[in-house]
């Protein structure tokens, strides 16, 4: 009886060794599980979401993507995209940074201006009668008024801008480049101010080509400088719309503006490069001093400014980060404000940064606390994403994975080289459920070892089962 529990104890114990040592070799070693676990397979179905591109094949395609593809991206160095041809392929892909204005050139004119600041302030507008003017149609004087200084109360100023609108549409060529009106990108008219005071004035702009009928045009606008302690900010430019004529009529809400002189300025550019805009709601922290922002994806940001819900000037720094387990840096630090005047309101200059961060934090750095969290608006420049359309098109930009993707360098084209790809379809998912893609099996336990482990179970509890019979049978 011994001898026949010994071998069955023996036989017993040799299954579970041979399944035991079955499941070890079955089961990856922790390096071989951390391999699996980045190599995600690199096809269309691993992304979850697509846009599908076709142009030229064999040529170098450009892309520029849209703030719904970077609202997806979620990696560092944007690296959750890749391009693959119609039988989902990939193809070598990069995405290159907006260019810098090479074809630029900004036209600066000193305007002549005259106070008019009639004895009635309800005289309204100036008339021909009013103003004396040349055979060129310059203004050489307004009738009535002197050289005393305005006199409290609303003021106006007319200026001629008839240099400044003939310099804007009959640019000068610059390093070889010809520019037209076309080209002009920003125009403004700077106000240069006397004087270290703090004022506010709003301000409204009427134009006239005859001096006789005026028309409003624009909407009002704010003047400032505000000064707190050894800080002065200023705002002393006007948007000019692009509708003016000869005569330019600026009704100041006051005299405290001290106007020293005016001049306009065009700005052209032939790139087509543009800035977009994305509001992040933020979170204002128990304490009230800090205020939490998390962006909706991956985007290339080049500056951040803020919205204050009410009239106040703030110190502030601004703090980034990408991975909340890990310390903010400081990005930048200043004045958020926002100056309220007769309906129209300004707001501080956005807060220029050098890298994309996912976390930012904004932080008051005087004694007033936050009394309710700013918005904040991110600047962002998208990028071209430059591909060879090899194999068979369409072609497909899938983005919005868990696992990186090594972009595939293309050589240094000039412009001339890349032709444009035009978007024919976009997706909202193409993996699973319209979710990140599920990751590959290397992450997830084996299905494999835990059939093994269900068979060894069984053959236990079958030689188990063995034993206690073959005991029994001894006994009797």
């Amino acid at each position: 009886m011994r001898m026949m529990t010994k071998i069955a104890a023996l036989a017993l114990a040799a299954v579970v060794a041979g399944f035991a040592a079955d499941v070890e070799a079955a089961r990856p070693t922790r390096a071989e599980q951390r391999k699996q676990k980045r190599e995600v397979p690199l096809a269309p179905d691993t992304f979850a979401h697509s846009v599908t591109l076709d142009g030229e094949t064999g040529a170098v395609l450009s892309y520029t993507p849209s703030e719904n593809v970077y609202k997806e991206l979620h990696l560092r160095d944007f690296s959750d995209l890749c391009v693959f041809d119609a039988e989902g392929n990939a193809v070598p892909f990069q995405l290159r940074a907006p260019g810098r204005a090479t074809e630029h050139m900004t036209v600066t004119k000193n305007v002549p201006y005259f106070l008019w600041q009639p004895e009635k302030p309800d005289a309204g507008t100036p008339g021909a009668m009013d103003i004396e003017i040349n055979a060129n149609g310059g203004i050489v004087r307004i009738k009535g008024q002197g050289d005393a200084p305005p006199r409290p109360g609303p003021v106006s100023y007319l200026l001629d801008m008839k240099a400044y609108l003939d310099a804007v549409a009959n640019p000068a060529a610059k390093d070889g480049n010809v520019f037209d009106a076309g080209d002009v990108r920003e125009r403004a008219l700077r106000v240069s101010l006397a004087g270290d005071e703090s004022f506010m004035s709003s301000v409204t702009m009427k134009t006239s080509a005859d001096l006789a009928q005026w028309r409003s045009i624009g909407k009002t606008q704010v003047l400032a400088r505000m000064c707190q302690g050894e800080i002065t900010l200023e705002r002393d430019s006007l948007a000019l719309p692009d509708n003016l004529e000869r005569y330019v009529l600026l009704q100041f809400s006051d005299s405290e503006a001290p106007v020293y002189t005016f001049s306009a300025h065009a700005v052209f550019d032939k790139t087509t490069e543009e800035t977009r805009e994305t509001i992040v709601a933020g979170t204002l922290q128990e304490n009230k001093r800090v205020v939490m922002y998390e962006l909706p994806g991956r985007f290339p940001v080049v500056s951040i400014g803020f919205d204050l819900p009410q009239t106040e000037m703030m110190a502030v720094r601004l703090m980034g980060a990408d991975d909340l387990a890990r310390p903010y840096s400081q990005f930048a630090s200043g004045f958020i404000y926002r100056l309220e005047k007769d309906g129209a309101a300004i707001t501080g200059e956005p807060f220029p940064v050098k890298a994309s961060r996912r976390h930012w934090s904004l932080h008051a750095a005087g004694e007033i606390p936050f009394g309710a969290a700013p918005g904040m608006r991110v600047y962002w420049k998208p990028q071209d994403l430059l591909f060879l359309a090899r194999g068979k098109g369409p072609w497909t930009l899938a983005f919005g994975r868990t696992a990186p993707v090594h972009a595939t360098p293309l050589p240094m084209l000039d412009k001339a080289g890349v032709k444009p790809a035009r978007e024919i379809a976009a997706s909202a998912q193409s993996g699973p459920g319209g979710k990140l893609a599920a990751p590959p099996a290397g992450e997830t336990e084996d299905s494999g070892q835990w059939l093994l482990w269900g068979v060894l179970i069984l053959a236990v509890a079958f030689l188990t089962g063995i034993t206690v019979w073959l005991v029994r049978s001894m006994k009797k």
